[in-house]
């Protein structure tokens, strides 16, 4: 008999699909920043100012970047290709994707405008991303309970793996959580954090997100150092020239600083 992971946690299911919710969000500013950034390296100096029959130049950089193709179903025409279609197509469904939630849900703060056109500038299109998606994830408990989307998150979720691959997006991943020896939950976040004895050496350290039992290395305490058995010679002493020796400082057993001083 196979008793269901909802039996025994009821919110397994929710955690399942959070997480799963979290991490394809998270890929997207990476993607776009690899997507858009692809685009730059294939524009060539010597086509950045074409000059025209006649006279004078057009400034064709834009062109470039957008990378462009010639439609052949229909008239002429310019239409995005390559890499700029998959940044084209991965943003246009963000930017759907939220304004259907927000149509449909209470949001806490606003999202901000968006326009369905990402950005050329890679920095500017991963931050734009970052913020959108973060909008997202800060809303998941509502959008868990959009049954009517369930569809295009899918959809939205291949395409973003999808991409993952084309354009080698791998993103550092997660800290692995560690089991509680309190509630069970694998919940333990662990982490470096400054010994509070002064040492250079950090700690380890976790809280469990369930129940919150923190968990520290035992620190230990800094000892002075030994000073004992450990005595000041002047140089002289340090010579064995003893009868040169005239330093107060001297703790060599000879004496004859003390005896030069008091002679």
């Amino acid at each position: 008999m196979t008793i269901p992971l909802d039996a025994i946690d009821p919110a397994a299911a929710s955690d399942r699909w959070a997480r799963s919710f979290a991490y394809h969000l998270d890929l997207v500013p990476p993607i776009m920043d690899a997507i858009v950034t692809s685009t730059i390296p294939h524009v060539p100096a010597s086509q950045l100012r074409e000059k025209l029959t006649g006279g004078g130049q057009v400034d064709n950089m834009s062109l470039f970047l957008r990378g462009v193709d010639v439609a052949v179903d229909g008239p002429a025409r310019l239409v995005d290709a390559g890499a700029a279609a998959d940044a084209q197509g991965l943003w246009w469904w963000v930017v759907r994707f939220v304004r259907a939630v927000e149509a449909n849900i209470t949001p806490t703060r606003p999202v901000g405008a968006l326009t369905e056109k990402p950005d050329a500038d890679p920095l500017a299109a991963r931050s734009t991303a970052l913020l959108t998606v973060g909008w997202l994830i800060d809303h998941a408990p509502q959008i868990e309970h959009l049954s009517v989307y369930e569809q295009d998150i899918d959809e939205m979720f291949g395409l973003i793996r999808h991409l993952r691959g084309k354009y080698g997006v791998h993103p550092n991943p997660r800290r692995a959580r560690s089991r509680c020896s309190v509630c069970g939950m694998v919940a333990v976040v662990v982490q470096w954090v400054d010994a509070p004895n002064g040492s250079p050496k950090p700690l380890r350290a976790g809280k469990c997100r369930s129940c919150g039992q923190v968990y520290a290395e035992p620190v230990t305490p800094v000892s002075e150092p030994d000073r004992t058995g450990r005595e000041v010679l002047s140089l002289e002493c340090a010579d064995l020239i003893h009868e040169a020796c005239r330093s107060v400082h001297c703790e060599c057993p000879c004496g004859h600083g003390m005896r030069g001083e008091t002679a």
